[in-house]
């Protein structure tokens, strides 16, 4: 069975998603057609998955059925024992955490560890607890290993990219950072990390950082190059194409968007100025807005529609 192979090669994500799409069975069909030896294993395969993603409630309750149904298989057993030890950690390590009893919260992440060394919940748990003991080092290197169980797990990468802020890593920081504003563009948390960051990197290196500036506002494209800059960067863009002296209604009416969407940029491109972009970018009227969104468009909106373009830049920053 392909979900039990990716399992045991802790590949569990894709266990995850192909078990999503695979046919769901129910069990008392199944004991009656296959056995009850059948039902169990297959149930034993739902209870591992459901562990790998963190449902250990789930956890306990399908493998306890697979028990019932085969109670003298070894193997089984085991699973209830580990699904019951997993969820019976994560529940007293998050009455822990919350009582800001933090070494113990970690010793009990670390039992249910013991259990389950690839639980990416358990990893990214105790990550949170040694980076509020100030343990970064530890912290990341907790995040990296959840991140290699489940790649696309963003509260492990959010906490890696501060822990390595904290160490003053700053370009692991903004590679972890790029990777979730990329996910979702109107996070404004992580596009003020991620700002902080890039403005950190810059002085070490000694370039001067006093026109950066984090927050709504609307940037005049200058040419080719910043255009690119902006259009092709982590995150999203949106890009009003008008003419500067018939259409000062439609740039007030992005000023006004723009206050809401911090993390995302807003660019204005004068079309007498810059005639060639207009035409590269297949502008047929205007005043027109488009969106892109991590270097592609996605977005064409005409005219000035305040409510469309709001809430496009609403569905697309998510």
């Amino acid at each position: 069975m392909q979900v039990e192979a990716l399992l045991k090669l802790h590949r569990h994500q894709e266990a995850h998603k192909i078990f999503q799409k695979g046919p769901s069975f129910d069990v008392d069909s199944c004991i009656r057609f296959f056995g009850p030896a059948c039902s169990a294993y297959l149930l034993t395969i739902r209870a591992q998955v459901y562990m790998a993603a963190g449902r250990f409630e789930d956890a306990v309750a399908a493998s306890q059925r697979a028990a019932r149904i085969d109670s003298s298989n070894y193997e089984v057993n085991e699973i209830v024992k580990r699904a019951q030890a997993v969820a019976l950690a994560r529940s007293n390590g998050n009455k822990l955490f919350k009582a800001s009893k933090l070494l113990e919260a970690s010793t009990a992440y670390s039992e249910g560890l013991e259990h389950y060394q690839y639980s990416s919940i358990l990893l990214c748990n105790r990550a949170a607890c040694r980076s509020k003991l100030g343990q970064f080092e530890k912290a990341a290197e907790e995040c990296t290993a959840a991140l290699n169980v489940q790649p696309s797990y963003s509260k492990a990468r959010l906490r890696r990219a501060n822990c390595n802020a904290k160490l003053e890593r700053w370009e692991a920081a903004i590679q972890d950072y790029e990777a979730l504003i990329r996910e979702t563009p109107g996070d404004k948390e992580v596009g003020e990390a991620l700002f902080e960051a890039r403005v950190q990197l810059k002085k070490r290196h000694g370039e001067d950082t006093k026109d950066m500036k984090f927050g709504p506002n609307m940037v005049s494209i200058t040419g080719n190059e910043s255009f690119r800059h902006f259009v092709t960067a982590p995150g999203m863009s949106v890009v009003l194409f008008c003419n500067k002296t018939c259409h000062k209604k439609v740039v007030l009416v992005m000023e006004q968007v723009c206050k809401g969407f911090p993390s995302v940029n807003f660019l204005k491109v004068e079309i007498e100025d810059h005639l060639y972009l207009a035409k590269s970018e297949g502008v047929s009227s205007i005043p027109a807005f488009k969106i892109y969104k991590n270097g592609s468009k996605i977005k064409d909106i005409p005219g000035n529609n305040r409510e469309l373009l709001e809430s496009s830049v609403k569905l697309y920053s998510r």
